[in-house]
């Protein structure tokens, strides 16, 4: 994470993060907010009808907004096996404006969506029920507590802290 850029940066910003809340029918959930290199990217948690998720938008001038950066999340999702443990990309919305072109993603990890991660543990079980995969997980895990200490992704501490629950019971 970056620190907020120029005020001017980060009022355009917030403007068309808003616009990509409205879009995508999601309301910021908090205060928080994640910033990218020099204001290219904001990150927010929201929420909307089908729960938390993360809203993700990234900016460029029009003439560079294309490339790994803005396909590369829509590509992955596309070619990524659905039980690949991982935030999974709802929706994405395009626009232009005042010579910026804006990509707006809208994330949601599997452990708040009980019917993706039995998906995954349907599909992955064979590795993640092995005490090298149960390792990783609790490596994940321990990551992910990191971040909801700095306030990111703070919905997913009691699903996580319940999936360490059980990870450790497995060990004993």
């Amino acid at each position: 994470m970056y620190s907020e850029p120029e005020i001017d940066t980060a009022m355009r910003m917030r403007s068309a993060h808003h616009t990509a809340a409205s879009t995508l029918a999601v309301a910021p959930d908090g205060e928080r907010e994640a910033w990218g290199w020099r204001g290219r990217t904001l990150g927010r948690p929201v929420t909307g009808v089908r729960g938390n998720a993360w809203l993700r938008l990234v900016c460029a001038p029009v003439e560079k907004a294309g490339g790994k950066i803005w396909d590369g999340p829509q590509e992955a999702e596309r070619s990524m096996p659905p039980a690949v443990p991982r935030p999974h990309l709802r929706a994405w919305h395009t626009w232009t404006e005042g010579g910026n072109g804006y990509l707006a993603e809208l994330y949601a990890y599997s452990l708040l969506v009980p019917e993706t991660a039995a998906e995954i543990r349907h599909h992955l079980g064979h590795i993640l029920d092995t005490p090298a995969g149960r390792f990783a997980e609790l490596v994940v895990a321990t990551e992910l507590l990191q971040g909801i200490e700095r306030g990111d992704h703070t919905e997913l501490e009691g699903p996580l802290r319940s999936r360490i629950g059980h990870l450790i019971e497995l060990r004993g």
